[in-house]
């Protein structure tokens, strides 16, 4: 009961430190964080966007949602990372009222983030004090922060997952080799997390999955007993981290193995790779934060942190140097194209298709974290000796260093004047802070709680420069008159186009209105391929929208050449534009808040019949059509070609009056069925076996463990 109880109050005061993190969004709880410098959120231009359709297909249809009609016509909705559909916690935002389901989701994410960091501080031999600033340092690390700014639902929950993964993981290897059932059961427990880590977004679960290969190998390295049979017994642990692992995020990764050969993703260059690599001038950042900076270039972790993790290197402190080297490989990573060892890296499955190098700096701030935990502890516990010397040299050598860089840097300084006052003030506080520590005048929980205090307030001082909040209404609410006009002019089934986002996702979402173009970094290459000549879109490599704002602000006239007739083939009825167009078949309307409205007048309908499998060939409306997330029904009259304004993708099945038929794929990306002669009833469901293998795995794999846990 004591040990529960002990758990429950970390748990809360996670819970309260994670709540001083989201300040900013307290005023409007049911608003969405949003980075201070940005006017786009993927919480804004993806999630959201999921979630409602979630709820809609759940409440209108009673299903679950396998495909996704909101963006590019069209695309698989199970195996998109960024649906959630897989990661259950993230379905919580579904259910609450504008961003306040996504806030709550964040909140859990960043005390579970905290409680974990502390917990792994905690295996590694750091007392209470020095566990809790680890979790305060990790959860309140600024790039953490800056990412929930930049809507990266996804990445915040999987970094949450990482201390757990390492925890389990240690404990695992760490587990005598006579004792193999204990090993094991963390070893399942560890593989359990990482599948979890993939689950909510498997971008970040390749460079845990390398932490976890250093972790083991270096306890492994450590072990001076060696009993027979230590070698099976770790090979033992490995395939059961491996293969729960893997279980666990089947309901995942096999439709997303089976999806991403069909992506543009798969064909990701390296310069792709590399396109967003911090430049080696950033990593001064690690000294000078940047005080509502871009989050995907952050480096600050904190002086006090630094201050801390010097200490514990300074001392000794058991396992410093592991989490040094770990710290050390995150930054040199996060260089990308500016060291080799990236490039090496980037080679093996997995971290071939990543592409923001930046984030490893995620693995060097739990690295610090735990560093810091550390060096608390050798604080508080230093007891004169040649370590104390040169503890007491360390820290003023480096709170001098901070001084006259912040000082220097706020004269010379431009716009991050306060970024170095910070750095001058923290620096000489944590430096003096440690001098006091070490002549002990004062209790070691006294001056435990001090460094908390200073932790807390400088991170809590440069996490709330990176936040505002937008209301529900202003951010769900954009460009409505034009969305009301455009709904009401469109017909039915027939969708919208934009070469300038002049629709957001969201605004389009919320009004049911769907979309040809879109925002997503899993689109199918053969739809790209396709859309290329319908818009004009130059082949300028890998991008996230469709199509590619080459200039960044889509809004810049990138001059589209649109072909209306190829448009027409996915249901394109209304065109929308920041900048005039031109094309024979665009018939140009009256303009909405300043935007240029055009009717397509070469728009076909959702289903229509051609008289052959060239899409030129003449064709005629079909009788009537139903739609519905995972199944189609169209009655049409033959003979003839009936084609879906439909996207190809595998595991669509049809049946023609409940007989299956084989589907055609007319002109390279859309659906069809041959027909005979008289009216026919045409289905097509989407039966995609990976989802449904995958979920059976995860569950499977689930149970197993909660049994095997039960029993324990």
């Amino acid at each position: 009961m004591t040990r529960l109880w002990l758990r429950m109050r970390w748990a809360v005061f996670f819970l309260g430190i994670a709540a001083l993190w989201l300040l900013p969004v307290a005023a409007e709880p049911d608003g969405f964080p949003i980075w201070v410098g940005g006017e786009y959120s993927d919480l804004l231009v993806s999630h959201w966007p999921n979630a409602h359709w979630l709820r809609r297909s759940l409440t209108e249809w009673g299903q679950i949602p396998l495909w996704n009609p909101q963006i590019l016509s069209g695309a698989p909705f199970a195996s998109d990372p960024l649906s959630g559909l897989s990661y259950p916690p993230t379905w919580l935002a579904a259910w609450f009222p504008g961003g306040l389901g996504f806030t709550l989701v964040f909140w859990f994410h960043l005390a579970w983030a905290g409680l974990g960091a502390a917990r792994l501080a905690r295996a590694g031999g750091v007392g209470w004090a020095g566990a809790a600033l680890a979790g305060i340092a990790y959860c309140g690390t600024p790039k953490l922060i800056g990412h929930i700014g930049l809507g990266h639902l996804g990445l915040v929950c999987s970094a949450a997952w990482t201390p757990w993964v390492l925890l389990a993981t240690r404990r695992a290897f760490e587990s005598p080799a006579d004792v193999p059932r204990a090993g094991r059961h963390w070893a399942a427990l560890a593989g359990a997390a990482l599948g979890a880590t993939f689950l909510a977004d498997p971008r970040w679960a390749a460079p845990t999955g390398l932490l976890v290969l250093i972790m083991s190998g270096y306890i492994l390295s450590q072990k001076s007993a060696r009993p027979p049979g230590w070698v099976r017994a770790a090979a033992g642990q490995g395939l059961v981290l491996g293969l729960t692992a893997a279980g666990t995020a089947a309901a995942l990764a096999l439709p997303l193995l089976t999806e991403i050969p069909l992506t543009t993703r798969a064909a990701l260059a390296g310069a792709d790779r590399f396109a967003l690599s911090l430049s080696p001038e950033r990593l001064m950042g690690l000294l000078v934060p940047d005080l509502g900076g871009w989050p995907e270039a952050l480096a600050f972790v904190g002086l006090g942190p630094l201050f801390l993790a010097l200490a514990a290197l300074l001392t000794r402190s058991r396992g410093a140097w592991f989490w040094a080297g770990v710290a050390l490989g995150g930054w040199v990573l996060a260089l990308g194209a500016h060291t080799p060892l990236y490039s090496l890296l980037a080679r093996m499955p997995g971290f071939d298709l990543l592409r923001v190098p930046a984030r490893f700096l995620l693995a060097s701030s739990l690295a610090i974290a735990i560093l810091a935990g550390n060096g608390l502890d050798a604080l508080v516990n230093a007891w004169g000796g040649d370590r104390e010397k040169a503890l007491r040299l360390g820290l003023v050598a480096a709170g001098a260093a901070c001084l006259i860089l912040g000082l220097a840097g706020a004269v010379v300084a431009g716009d991050n004047v306060p970024g170095f006052w910070l750095t001058a003030l923290v620096g000489l506080m944590a430096a003096s802070l440690g001098m006091l520590t070490l002549t002990r005048w004062r209790s070691a929980a006294f001056w435990s709680t001090a460094w908390l205090v200073l932790v807390v307030a400088e991170l809590l001082w440069v996490d709330t420069s990176l936040l505002e909040v937008r209301s529900a209404p202003e951010a769900l609410g954009e460009r409505t008159s034009l969305i009301h006009r455009l709904a009401a002019e469109l017909e039915p089934g027939q969708r919208l186009f934009s070469p300038s986002y002049s629709l957001p996702q969201q605004a389009a979402a919320s009004a049911g209105l769907e979309l040809a173009d879109g925002v997503n970094p899993l689109q199918l290459a053969a739809y790209v391929q396709a859309m290329r000549p319908a818009v004009g879109i130059e082949d300028t490599g890998y991008s996230v929208t469709l199509p590619p704002f080459v200039a960044g602000d889509p809004s810049i006239d990138w001059n589209p050449s649109i072909d209306p007739g190829r448009l027409g083939y996915f249901a394109v009825g209304l065109v929308v534009s920041e900048f005039p167009l031109s094309g024979s078949g665009l018939e140009e309307l009256p303009r909405q808040d300043g935007v240029w409205v055009y009717r397509n007048l070469q728009a076909r309908p959702r289903a229509w019949v051609q008289d052959s499998e060239e899409i030129t060939s003449e064709w005629r409306s079909v009788d009537e059509w139903e739609w519905a997330p995972n199944q189609i029904r169209v009655t049409a009259e033959g003979p003839g070609v009936l084609v879906f304004s439909e996207v190809v993708f595998p595991r669509w099945r049809a049946t023609i009056d409940a007989e299956s038929a084989p589907l055609l794929t007319v002109a390279g990306v859309l659906r069809g069925v041959h027909i005979g002669a008289g009216t026919h009833s045409v289905e097509l469901t989407f039966h995609p076996w990976p989802v449904y293998l995958g979920a059976a795995l995860t569950l499977a794999t689930v149970l197993a463990l909660a049994f095997v846990k039960g029993r324990a």
